[in-house]
């Protein structure tokens, strides 16, 4: 009986080489260039979406200019108000005027809004997406909680007590109380880093810590603002919806588009063909 011809398998280590070269050679010249553009695998900056960000978050910054214009005309008759007046959800939280408890906030947002910096550990090369979109955070937060506070009169918590800050009825922040400003940036901070860091190290350790860190600042934050008097219960619970909205967002839409050439390119990766002397497994690099 004849016995069947062995099937050989051939892998040609020139073709190996040949293609890893083609590769090579298809990459951009300049080294910079991956610096503005990044990878494209976990985040894509795009013209339209990041024009539309910037573009809206410097508008809303004018439309406020003018509106707090109109706010700051409003005076206070030097009369504290009635407590019994505020409602039972927020009556339960008001607090007088605490100066220091008001400094320590301010010093944990400038943390807050530090914490970000965690995401240098990621590739140098993605650096300029990261701070791009995090700098459309931070405009649209505050944008965000600006323009609420120009629109909405309510007065601050400490207005209600004997022993409220003159220099603040003065300069005109006594009735900036809704939405809480400190807690918004706080949040979007939280947001945009516990969701950006998940995002590019997947099933990572330190996902839990950034995540705790991020947010255990920021529900700081929020307690200070209602401790030290500057706002209400219902203030800090806004705040944090906007910030957080905002935080993941921004990110979130520079994901719209991710991953869709690069599937194509990795089923391109590996190929099978027959050849007379067996066949042939190419790998691509």
């Amino acid at each position: 009986m004849a016995s069947e011809p062995a099937v050989a398998l051939d892998f040609p280590l020139r073709a190996l080489h040949d293609n890893a070269s083609i590769e090579r050679a298809e990459l951009p010249r300049s080294k910079m260039l991956p610096y503005f553009v990044g990878s494209g695998e976990y985040f894509k900056l795009n013209p339209i979406t990041d024009i539309v960000l910037l573009g809206s978050g410097i508008a809303g910054f004018v439309v406020d200019l003018n509106l707090n214009n109109i706010k700051s005309g409003r005076t206070f008759s030097g009369v504290p108000y009635n407590r019994d007046e505020v409602n039972s959800f927020d009556r339960w939280a008001m607090k007088q005027y605490s100066r220091s408890l008001d400094i320590t906030a301010s010093v944990f947002v400038g943390a807050a809004t530090a914490f970000p910096l965690a995401l240098f550990a990621t590739e140098k090369h993605e650096w300029i997406t990261i701070f791009t979109m995090y700098a459309e955070t931070m405009l649209l937060a505050h944008v965000a909680k600006a323009l609420t506070k120009s629109l909405v009169f309510r007065p601050r918590p400490y207005m209600y007590f004997d022993n409220y800050p003159q220099k603040r009825v003065d300069s005109g922040d006594w009735n900036n109380s809704f939405p809480s400003g400190h807690t918004t940036m706080a949040f979007a901070a939280a947001g945009f880093t516990t969701f950006v860091f998940a995002t590019y190290f997947p099933g990572s350790l330190w996902n839990i810590p950034v995540a705790l860190g991020s947010y255990s600042l920021a529900v700081s934050i929020a307690v200070l603002r209602i401790c030290s008097g500057n706002h209400f219960f219902s203030d800090v619970l806004v705040g944090a919806a906007i910030g957080t909205v905002i935080g993941i967002g921004v990110p979130l839409l520079h994901r719209i588009g991710v991953g869709k050439s690069s599937n194509k390119k990795s089923n391109d990766k590996v190929s099978l063909a027959a050849s007379p002397a067996g066949f042939i497994a190419r790998v691509r690099f």
